[in-house]
Order: structure tokens, then C-alpha cells, then sequence
């Protein structure tokens, strides 16, 4: 008898969820979405923090040489 109520128990828990799922919308979290197409100056100049680029040799804002 405690093996049916179980599965019973299990079977309603799996049912109810499953429906649960069909019934919310489907939403993408914003701040996941990465834009590859985006300028590639998102590397902050460690001194006064103005953006900067991968193949910068000095920062554009102070002039400090990186590295």
C-alpha cells in the first residue's frame, strides 16, 4: 500500500510540474544576451578606467603603457 501511495504521490508531483512549464512564457534573462557584434572597448584602463582595447599598447585617457 506504500508503494502505491508513493507512486501516486510521484506521478501527480511529475504531472504538476510538467504543466507548469507549458503554461509559463519563456523569458531570456537580459544580462545573459552577449552582443557579438558589439566594439570590442570593453577592457577598462586599470588607472583611470576609460575603455580601452585587447591591442592597446597605452591607454587612451592617461597614457600609461600597459603590461
Amino acid at each position: 500500500m506504500f508503494e502505491v501511495l508513493v507512486a501516486a504521490t510521484a506521478t501527480t508531483g511529475l504531472l504538476a510540474l510538467a504543466f507548469h512549464n507549458r503554461e509559463q512564457p519563456f523569458v531570456v534573462d537580459p544580462r545573459l544576451i552577449v552582443d557579438l557584434s558589439a566594439d570590442d572597448r570593453d577592457l577598462p584602463c586599470p588607472w583611470c578606467g576609460k575603455s580601452t582595447r585587447e591591442t592597446d599598447e597605452r591607454c587612451p585617457g592617461c597614457g600609461r603603457k600597459f603590461g
